[in-house]
């Protein structure tokens, strides 16, 4: 039945008693490729698209207090399994840079490749390529030393001693937008 097999079936090859043969098909397991990207020190976002796939069991402990944010509810990596076999997760890199927690998210990825290395891969992006380029730089001019390369400036809003209001929402969007032009 080449049909079955162009259908995405598997068919194999019986022998009957009588001597004649005969193709049994079934559907062929199905396997699902989770691809994130640019996480950018966003812990809540990398924990959250985790979460989604539903790839990890036992990721989130949901009997901590739902005000904190879900990257502070994540559970140790020993009480973690993988869902789903025939699944995998592709990290494609850039886990640093703008956000306020790129050393959790390097982390969390690192614990995701080490629990599950045959289900988990995590790619170099060019802001990790870029930082390990830092640090054979003697020049001035290195990568870390822009402000906006470590830290997003929305995490500038704590620093402010009072209440915010839409000017300062202004130009904290202002000043990233400059920063993301002369990136």
């Amino acid at each position: 039945r080449p049909e079955a097999e162009a259908a995405g079936r598997e068919c194999i090859s019986t022998d009957a008693s009588d001597g004649s043969s005969d193709k049994e098909c079934k559907a062929a397991p199905s396997t699902s490729v989770y691809v994130v990207g640019d996480i950018h020190g966003d812990a809540k976002c990398a924990v959250s698209w985790v979460n989604r796939t539903g790839l990890v069991r036992n990721l989130i402990d949901y009997s901590l207090n739902e005000d904190l944010p879900i990257y502070e509810r994540t559970t140790q990596p020993s009480v973690w399994t993988w869902a789903d076999s025939s699944s995998t997760l592709v990290f494609m890199g850039d886990y640093v840079d703008k956000g306020p927690l790129s050393r959790f998210v390097i982390e969390f990825v690192k614990s995701l490749t080490d629990k599950f290395p045959d289900q988990v891969t995590a790619l170099l992006g060019n802001h990790e390529l870029e930082l390990l380029h830092d640090r054979e730089l003697q020049e001035v001019r290195r990568y870390m030393s822009y402000s906006y390369a470590t830290v997003h400036v929305g995490d500038y809003h704590p620093y402010l001693s009072r209440e915010l209001d839409e000017k300062d929402d202004l130009v904290l969007d202002l000043l990233y937008e400059a920063a993301m032009e002369v990136y």
